[in-house]
């Protein structure tokens, strides 16, 4: 399972792949959940762009995610 609760928190395990030509969840793969994103994965700037698209679907602020752990 790609998601899981803890308190109030939702986590989620996923592969993102960098560069593609939209922001888009592709869907569940494996034990992940696939993301595109457009930007390049240099200074951060698919980090800071998964957080914009993620705060926009989970119709949330930014501040509200935060990345646990990966590639940054």
């Amino acid at each position: 399972m790609y998601y899981r609760w803890e308190q109030d928190a939702l986590y989620l395990d996923c592969s993102i792949q960098p560069k593609s030509n939209e922001d888009r969840i592709v869907g569940a793969v494996g034990e992940s959940l696939r993301i595109r994103i457009c930007a390049a994965p240099t200074e951060g700037k698919t980090n800071r762009q998964l957080i914009r698209f993620m705060a926009k679907k989970f119709h949330t602020k930014q501040t509200a995610i935060t990345i646990v752990n990966g590639q940054t």
